[in-house]
């Protein structure tokens, strides 16, 4: 009898789902959007229940609201536990010096014997093994995004120094967005972990939220994701993964990729004009480079008429799959390019030294 393949280790589970889809979430835009998102919701329930107020309709099981409201902290922790994976995966990528010992330690050791199967990168891998378990984890993994950027601020100074008003009965409270953040974090291990007489007991002493506490915490995890990733956008290079813009909405990754393409092609185009007057007049450098970048244009522009047109990439259920198989092929372009240009700094570099022996 056949031996069974070994079960898929969740960690590569994770890293095959979100490197190979073509659809990809692991952003920080995601987290991001996902918060305002869950806010939407919120605002819509609190819309019905005035709407049901109005016309004498009860809303709510239990004093005007539902024991469900309390498991928003669960979707809004998911935000920053994505937040924090997908800025780690990216420093990793744009920075693979940056990938430590503990790194593959704490990655198992039948996760790792399916890497390589599976295609899975290292900085996906890393980024499944992350686990954010409370408000001193999320900082400490931020804090080393920062300190791999080389940005100067404190991840968890940022939350700390930003002062947060919530309204409990009826009074406004004033806390640090740092504080905040780890009640969340308390309140949501406590609802997946626990059964105590906050959930079970009469509703009475039950600790039931009505609409406007998670707005509140909604708020909360949306500010402090911002002030965040404000600090990326304003330090991390031009080249980093996934950068948003002031308003924290994704940059044009496509056309910065477009606009480093551009340069390496005019980089190379320089590199064999300089080199043309050592090969034979009839097989010009320049000439044939010229001659294959028309080409390239050409195959490359076939290329994406075929992916505009092509009905399972359009639309389907609100997902576009052609802009990121747009950017899939002039990644390929790009990767080309610059090993060619790293050939050529090498191929000057040689050159200079043998014309200083000669001297």
């Amino acid at each position: 009898m056949a031996k069974a393949a070994p079960k898929k280790h969740y960690h590569i589970e994770f890293a095959t789902r979100h490197a190979k889809n073509s659809i990809r979430s692991l952003r920080a835009f995601s987290a991001l959007s996902r918060a305002e998102s869950l806010v939407e919701d919120i605002n819509s329930f609190i819309a019905l229940k005035k709407e049901c107020e109005e016309k004498g309709i009860a809303f709510g099981r239990f004093i005007y609201t539902y024991e469900i409201i309390n498991y928003y902290a669960v979707g809004f922790i998911t935000c920053l536990e994505w937040h924090v994976r997908s800025r780690v995966v990216d420093l990793l990528t744009y920075d693979p010096s940056r990938i430590t010992k503990d790194d593959v330690k704490a990655a198992r050791e039948e996760a790792l014997s399916q890497m390589m199967m599976e295609e899975v990168t290292v900085p996906l891998l890393v980024g499944a093994s992350i686990r954010v378990a409370n408000t001193a984890a999320y900082v400490r993994e931020l804090q080393r995004v920062f300190d791999g950027l080389n940005i100067k601020a404190t991840a968890e100074k940022v939350l700390r120094d930003c002062e947060f008003h919530e309204s409990r009965w009826g009074q406004r409270i004033k806390k640090s967005l740092h504080d905040i953040i780890d009640e969340l974090f308390e309140i949501r291990h406590t609802l997946v972990h626990e059964i105590g007489w906050g959930v079970i007991g009469h509703f009475s002493v039950r600790d039931l939220w009505e609409l406007e506490r998670p707005k509140q915490f909604g708020a909360a995890v949306i500010k402090c994701i911002q002030l965040l990733e404000a600090e990326i956008t304003k330090h991390a290079s031009q080249d980093f993964p996934n950068r948003l813009d002031a308003s924290f909405v994704p940059e044009d990754d496509l056309g910065k990729l477009q606009s480093q393409i551009a340069a390496l092609e005019k980089k190379l185009e320089a590199h064999y004009a300089k080199v043309s007057h050592l090969a034979d007049p009839k097989h010009s450098p320049v000439a044939i480079w010229k001659d294959a970048e028309v080409a390239n244009a050409a195959a490359i522009k076939a290329d994406l008429d075929v992916i505009d047109h092509s009905v399972f990439l359009r639309p389907v259920r609100h997902l576009d799959y052609r802009p990121e198989m747009e950017m899939d092929l002039l990644r390929s372009r790009f990767r080309y390019l610059t090993a060619l240009a790293d050939a050529s700094d090498w191929y000057e570099f040689d050159s200079t030294g043998d014309e200083e022996k000669k001297s």
